[in-house]
């Protein structure tokens, strides 16, 4: 596990220049888990970045991970089914983003309101600004196959 406190993770999300470096983000399709998913490597210094990327296409539930080194230090959990509990028993129902603290490490979630859930594609590019990481390239939503599922 990569050692760094909460306030350390926080200066790195809102200050530290990120950048994706691919020009195409696509989702491959994982038969065994029966989800898309994507994953892309940040260039950020020498802090092993990586954001992943998941899509259930049988509940349209979404998820986007930055992750350093193993460690998830910002999400975004897109459905609206979706239910969390943080540590002190609130209940959170529906879309809600997760931040890493200290005392929980990143089972804290909140319900967001500054973010447009309208489409997958605005929903990813807020969390890219959210999380100050730079991309230039296409983002691709993922395409379903008739018989796949």
């Amino acid at each position: 596990m990569y050692e760094i406190s909460e306030a350390e993770i926080d200066d790195l999300v809102k200050n530290v220049e990120k950048k994706i470096e691919k020009k195409v983000i696509d989702w491959d399709y994982d038969s065994r888990q029966k989800l898309f998913k994507f994953k892309v490597r940040v260039e950020c210094g020498s802090y092993p970045l990586r954001l992943i990327g998941t899509y259930n296409p049988r509940t349209g539930n979404y998820s986007f991970t930055l992750l350093l080194k193993d460690k998830r230090i910002r999400g975004l959990d897109i459905g609206k089914m979706k239910l969390h509990r943080n540590l002190d028993g609130t209940l959170i129902r529906g879309n809600h983003k997760h931040k890493w603290k200290d005392d929980s490490g990143s089972k804290y979630a909140y319900v967001p309101d500054d973010i447009d859930f309208s489409s997958i594609e605005k929903t990813f590019k807020g969390f890219l600004k959210e999380c100050n990481i730079e991309f230039d390239g296409k983002f691709r939503k993922p395409i379903i196959q008739k018989g796949l599922l």
